[in-house]
């Protein structure tokens, strides 16, 4: 197997991996990908046959994400997906970043410690058509497609400038923002981001100041939503009771793990759930 960039030729392939995986990328994502980090996005070939994928998103120079190692299914158990992986976490020590992080399944752990990751926290996939709770308030909700308005309250608590990554989703078809907090020059108190899924649309980022702001921004996903969405949420006793209030169930369970070093990585008490598996 060869291993070179990944190109804007190779999204069909590409889509056509993780999808064969039962994830839930589109096309756009893989686009997306290329658009930010291109010289993080790699290619197994065999034959000139895409076979395998990985990719590094990097944040503010200072943190990167690892994500995407995906393998053909007819390929698999050949060394092909820890080949791209080392190729991705390579180029993360190219770039001198503070913070490696990714995150896993059990048995991907097994594997990523090998290599110095350990677990940070937990970080569970939940799915369902969320129902607002009775006695919940969704009031000071409003859209916005602006990456400005939410670009504060991320940084404060994600740790780290991630607004190459937000103002490209808020720049795509389908995608928009929830923000909690009326008057967007005093600042706002939380925001989440809806976008298009290949299975069902995801839900996240989903940041806010309190617990009674992220359940607000619930509320409001739930007045627009009447069929199953996707939320990638760092696991706590709080969120998973907010998320279970909303008629959310857990799908997947996988932990997030540095490299070297078990510390936080874009992940506080206010970010309730990530942008996703892939992104960090």
């Amino acid at each position: 197997m060869e291993i070179d960039r990944l190109t804007d030729a190779d999204v069909n392939d590409a889509w056509r991996l993780s999808t064969q995986a039962g994830w839930n990328q589109t096309r756009a994502d893989w686009r997306r990908f290329l658009d930010l980090f291109a010289e993080g996005c790699f290619a197994g070939r065999i034959d000139g046959e895409l076979v395998a994928t990985s990719a590094l998103a990097t944040y503010d120079g200072t943190v990167g994400w690892i994500g995407m190692v995906l393998v053909e299914a007819e390929h698999r158990r050949q060394g092909y997906g820890s080949a791209l992986f080392e190729r991705a976490l390579e180029a993360s020590h190219e770039r001198d970043l503070e913070i490696i992080g990714l995150d896993a399944t059990d048995a991907g752990a097994a594997v990523y410690e090998t290599y110095g990751f350990e677990s940070v926290v937990g970080i569970d996939r939940w799915a369902g058509t969320p129902s607002r709770p009775a006695e919940s308030d969704g009031g000071g909700v409003r859209e916005t497609s602006a990456v400005e308005e939410v670009e504060a309250v991320d940084t404060s608590h994600a740790g780290v400038d991630r607004c190459v990554l937000l103002g490209h989703l808020l720049g795509s078809r389908g995608t928009t923002a929830l923000v909690r907090g009326s008057d967007a020059d005093e600042g706002i108190d939380g925001y989440a981001i809806l976008r298009p899924g290949r299975v069902r649309p995801h839900v996240g980022p989903l940041v806010a100041d309190s617990r009674a702001d992220a359940a607000a921004l619930l509320a409001a996903v739930a007045d627009r939503f009447d069929t199953p969405v996707s939320i990638d949420a760092i696991r706590g006793e709080s969120t998973t009771e907010l998320l279970s209030e909303f008629d959310f169930k857990v799908q997947r369970c996988l932990r997030r793990m540095t490299h070297d070093d078990p510390r936080p990585a874009l992940t506080n008490d206010g970010v309730f759930a990530a942008a996703g598996f892939e992104w960090g």
